[in-house]
């Protein structure tokens, strides 16, 4: 009985050894749920079993070379599942990986999610090796974003755990702004005076400022503070920055 992991369906082809102990080759015909399928076919089925199921393939050996006749037989499988686990504990968000700190836009994936070497992975009891990995790459958005942790194993992918990351706006300042002295007026109003500059925004990205206005704190003579107020941004990145108060 062969085990065959789920989601992969691979099996072992029959082998056949000479008088020589040399492989034989020849040609393997396959018939799975009575039909005559191609190994592929039988693989993409199998693969579609859960944990626990078994199958039966019929097989059918000719052999070519120095060698003719023919041999049948089957090949039984049991479906297994690769099972990860955590100090003895079902790998999960929790245990698998550690996240960063108040992660915030411009941050890269695989500075916010590493995960962890304590991982191990298993397949009937016995260890497998291969490569943990995100699949995610880059920096992600500002806002909730999921990500999983992936193992490779041989050219098969397995999906270890679901995560989710809250990413912060990336803060923004606005220098290059100032107003225009005044004779007194009674009243507040301040004319702004430069070129309002955005301070922060990552290379690649589209932000641009949306005009506001200025206020003198008070309408007397004499030195005043000024209060900007009513400016925002705006652009194809703007969703993933905010405003410094």
């Amino acid at each position: 009985t062969q085990n065959v992991v789920v989601g992969v369906g691979s099996f072992t082809e029959p082998k056949f050894i000479g008088i020589g102990n040399e492989p034989v080759t020849g040609t393997a015909t396959y018939t799975y749920n009575s039909r005559q399928m191609s190994k592929e076919d039988i693989e993409a089925e199998l693969a579609k079993l859960t944990k626990g199921a078994t199958a039966t393939i019929n097989y059918s050996f000719t052999a070519s070379g120095n060698y003719s006749g023919e041999k049948t037989g089957n090949i039984n499988v049991t479906m297994v599942d690769i099972v990860f686990t955590v100090s003895g504990q079902p790998a999960s968000a929790d245990n698998a990986v550690t996240i960063k700190d108040s992660p915030t836009y411009g941050d890269d994936w695989s500075g916010i999610v590493t995960i962890s070497d304590k991982i191990e992975a298993t397949l009937s009891g016995e260890p497998v090796y291969g490569q943990y990995s995100l699949n995610v790459t880059g920096k992600p958005d500002a806002g909730q974003q999921n990500y999983i942790v992936q193992f490779t194993y041989g050219d098969k992918v397995y999906d270890v755990c679901t995560g989710t990351v809250t990413v912060a706006q990336k803060e923004l300042t606005i220098t290059g702004l100032s107003v225009e002295n005044k004779v007194y007026d009674s009243n507040t109003n301040a004319i702004v005076t430069g070129t309002a500059v955005l301070n922060g925004v990552l290379a690649g990205d589209t932000v641009n400022v949306t005009t506001g206005t200025a206020a003198f704190d008070g309408k007397n003579a004499g030195t005043q503070t000024v209060a900007f107020s009513g400016y925002g941004i705006e652009g194809a990145s703007a969703s993933n920055y905010e405003l410094s108060a």
